[in-house]
């Protein structure tokens, strides 16, 4: 038998992950600069950072590994992606708020897609992490996970 993996440093625990390869059901697509479109080729209210993250909202179905009840169908998802020099798109997101009527829009992404559009990234991502707070957070251990994965992303 080899020798034990040596665990990271309590502070390695706290740290966001690395954005992941985008999966298949990514929720748009983007042109050669970056631009979001949704499946009806629809642009897509987003922000693009120094550092050339794309940051949106979008409602998806409930993924697997939500922290929201799995009596609620889709979720509206914050979701980040960007483009690697070798040209794969890697995107990760968490859930903000479950959303069971497709038909209508989910109350805060007006407001999330404006301060976006506006380049107030700060305040997007505080809206969504209160509002997540507010309608879904199952147990405070749920919502430090996504508070230590929100925290410092921009």
């Amino acid at each position: 038998m080899g020798k034990p993996s040596r665990l990271p440093e309590a502070s390695a625990w706290e740290q966001p992950p690395a954005p992941k390869p985008a999966a298949l059901v990514l929720p748009v697509t983007f042109d050669e600069n970056m631009t979001p479109s949704n499946t009806q080729g629809r642009y897509v209210p987003h922000h693009r950072d120094e550092a050339g993250t794309v940051h949106f909202f979008a409602v998806v179905d409930r993924t697997s590994d939500s922290l929201l009840s799995e009596r609620t169908s889709h979720e509206l998802r914050y979701f980040r992606a960007q483009k690697t020099e070798e040209g794969m798109i890697c995107h990760d997101s968490q859930p903000v708020m479950g959303v069971n009527d497709l038909a209508t829009s989910p109350w805060p992404l007006p407001a999330l897609q404006l301060y976006l559009e506006e380049g107030d990234l700060d305040t997007a991502q505080k809206l969504a992490r209160d509002t997540r707070m507010i309608t879904a957070c199952p147990s405070r251990i749920g919502c430090q996970r996504w508070e230590s994965k929100c925290r410092n992303r921009k």
